[in-house]
């Protein structure tokens, strides 16, 4: 059994046991590679500059840029995120009244 479909299935579990909810969020860097986009009704793309991204990773993971930049190059690359996302939230402004968010209809 892949990794994957373990996840998938203890996310649907997860939500099952939420089923009152009106809103709940996935959290996945693998959203489409995963297959995990056929669970939700909405994608928001919450992106920044590579480069602030790879920063974030490295204070928070303490791992080195070259196994960012590796796991980085691994995932879809940001244009084909936003063209397969319903919103996109550009979290690379330190500004919080200059938040960049455009609204994809389809």
């Amino acid at each position: 059994v892949c990794s994957s479909d373990l996840v998938r299935g203890d996310f649907k579990e997860w939500c099952n046991f939420r089923k009152s909810e009106s809103i709940l969020f996935l959290e996945c860097a693998i959203l489409f590679q995963g297959e995990f986009h056929k669970l939700v009704d909405k994608i928001i793309f919450v992106t920044a500059p590579q480069a602030i991204r790879v920063q974030r990773v490295i204070k928070r993971d303490g791992l080195t840029e070259n196994q960012v930049l590796e796991r980085v190059n691994n995932q879809l690359s940001d244009a084909e995120m936003a063209a397969k996302s319903d919103l996109i939230i550009d979290t690379g402004i330190t500004d919080i009244n200059k938040l960049d968010i455009q609204s994809f209809v389809r």
